[in-house]
Formats: structure tokens, sequence, C-alpha cells
């Protein structure tokens, strides 16, 4: 079927997964949102009876990007799991398409702010600062914000690194409270990077220092066996981390005067497949985010309150992208899944 819609839902009916080896599950009713012209398939797809990841095995089309949900809430990649009777997941062709359980929508990157304790999110998804957003002070002068799905739940929370000491609002409070973390990783100066380095779902912690990055791949929070140090970039370059090859598990890069050094095939190295953009200038912010669902990440440069988003993801600022004014000079820009 064709469909013309702006985040409107509709019911689909015939939906299959198949649960390990021999059992199944019809899904009676899921809902899909759409947000541009796309056209959606028979969809089949298997998990595994543990919940644990499974990778997904039939395709609607060849080239057809997929991302995933439990839930509602995205996990992303091309991965799903099996939420014991309440699972949900996502396919993306052309434009984007969400399936989720009924009533539950979902989550999309938003911009936001940080300034010397004070966050400024852009909940209501317009990229402007008005009704709807929400302003949560959390930290003081000299903190740096962190953004992340420490939980796996699909939305994401705030943190901030502080002489090697991250503060994470766990619980999703606003508020340093019963049920956050503190974790020791890294050295005061080392500048924080989160991203899901493990493909598990949820975000784990690490540090860039002098053109080395030290990820907490295993997710403990402690610098131990199972964990990665990686060469990539110099020490003045600025970090970066997105799922630069829509593959479900987050890739480093770095930025240096308006050029993008983007380790795109994952082997930690700077070789054949990796990616070299100009995009920006010197002086500018980067920010990555998945700007136009097609489940891989795109950049963009926050330059004095304003962004500037490679919103169609070639690359380079032409037709199709977008310039949004939210902010201030001498604000940090922060994206997340508010």
């Amino acid at each position: 079927m064709k469909i013309r819609l702006l985040l409107t839902a509709i019911i689909v009916t015939a939906l299959t997964c198949t649960l390990g080896s021999s059992r199944a599950w019809a899904a009676t009713s899921v809902v899909v949102f759409a947000d541009s012209e796309a056209t959606l398939s028979d969809v089949s797809y298997s998990v595994q009876d543990s919940g644990a990841v499974s990778h997904l095995i039939c395709d609607l089309d060849p080239g057809s990007v997929y991302d995933v949900y439990r839930n509602g809430q995205p996990l992303g990649g091309r991965y799903f799991t099996d939420g014991y009777g309440s699972l949900s997941f996502a396919t993306q062709q052309g434009g984007a398409f969400f399936i989720a359980n009924p009533g539950i929508q979902p989550r999309f990157a938003k911009l936001g702010v940080y300034r010397d304790g004070n966050w400024y999110l852009d909940e209501s998804g317009d990229k402007r600062w008005g009704a709807g957003d929400a302003w949560v002070a959390f930290g003081i002068a000299g903190d740096v914000p962190v953004v992340g799905d420490f939980d796996g739940d699909g939305r994401d929370e705030i943190g901030l690194f502080r002489d090697a000491y991250w503060y994470l609002d766990s619980n999703a409070s606003g508020a340093w409270d019963a049920g956050d973390r503190l974790i020791g990783f890294g050295m005061p100066g080392d500048v924080p990077v989160v991203g899901d380095f493990n493909g598990d779902g949820a975000d784990e912690i690490g540090v860039f220092r002098n053109g080395e990055w030290y990820l907490d791949a295993n997710g403990n929070g402690l610098w131990d066996a199972g964990d990665r140090l990686i060469g990539f970039g110099m020490p003045d370059d600025i970090p970066v981390v997105g799922d630069f090859n829509g593959d479900g598990v987050d890739e480093i890069g770095v930025f240096r005067d308006g050029y993008w050094y983007l380790d795109a095939n994952g082997n930690g190295l700077w070789d054949a497949g990796d990616g070299y953009l100009l995009f920006g200038a010197t002086g500018d912010q980067p920010v990555v985010a998945d700007w136009n669902s097609d489940g891989v990440d795109d950049i963009a440069i926050y330059r004095n309150g304003y962004w500037y988003l490679d919103a169609n993801g070639s690359g380079l600022w032409d037709e199709g992208d977008e310039a949004h004014a939210f902010g201030l000079d001498g604000f940090i820009p922060i994206i997340g899944k508010w």
C-alpha cells in the first residue's frame, strides 16, 4: 500500500513473528507511523526466546534500512528483541516507517543546549524554544554535559562529567537523588564521550585523551578487560560518536577545523571505507544525530546559537538541509531523545 502521512497512525494486522524455532505469535494490531511517502510491504521477522538481541532475517526490499523498537522505544540499528508478548519493531524505507505498540509514539532526536548547570531541552521537537520545552538545573559551572540512554529504555538521560567523575541522572528526575549513578572513569581534562559501543541498545561511557579513546565497551563503569583503547585522531581534535553505517553499533570520529574524519567501517583505524567530509568551519561545535530517520546518523554543526543540520545526509550543505536558531553564543549543544 501507498502511504502519504505525517506522523499519522494506521493499523496493520498482517504481521507475524516466530519465537525460536517452533512457537509463533501473531500481532493482531500494530501502529505504523510514517513521516514521508514510502511503500510498506508484507513483513516477517524472528526473535530469540531468551529476549536477547537477534538479527533481522528478512528484507522488505533491496536497500531497505531497519530500526527496531522494544515497547515503542528505539533499540537502534538492524536489531530487535523479544518483548515477551509485547514485541514491537520498526522498518524504514525511503522515508520513515515506525511500527510500535498501539498508543506508543516513538522518540526522535531533539535539540538542546547547556550552560553552567542549566539545560534547555526542546521537548516539543519543533527546534525552537517555546511552550512545551523544558528547563532543568543539573550541574555547576565548569561541568561538561553528557547525554545517553544509559539504561536502554529508549529515553535519553542527562549527566555531567567533572574531574574524571560521571554524575548520571539515571532515574531521569532532573535532580541528583537516590537512584542516580556516580562513576569514576577517566582523568581530569579528558573529553567525555557516550555511545552504544557494544550494540546492546544501551549507551556506554568513554573518554578521549590526546588522540586516544578509552571506551567502557563492556558497560560496567570500570576500566578493565573487555574495554577498548583506540588511537584515532590528534590531541586537539573534537571527538564525535554516531552510528555512521547503520549497523546498530556506534562508531567514532573526530572533527578538525570543519573536517570530519569518521571511522565508518568501525575498525578503529583510518583506512579505506572511512568517511572524510567538509562540513563547518574552525570554531564550530560538531553534533551527530539521525536527522532524517534512515537509521544512519548524520552530522551537523552548532555556531553562535544556530544549528546547521545535514538533514539529507549528503555530507554537504545543500538543498534539503536545515538551519535552526536554538541557544545562544557560548552555550554547548546537546542532542537527546527527550
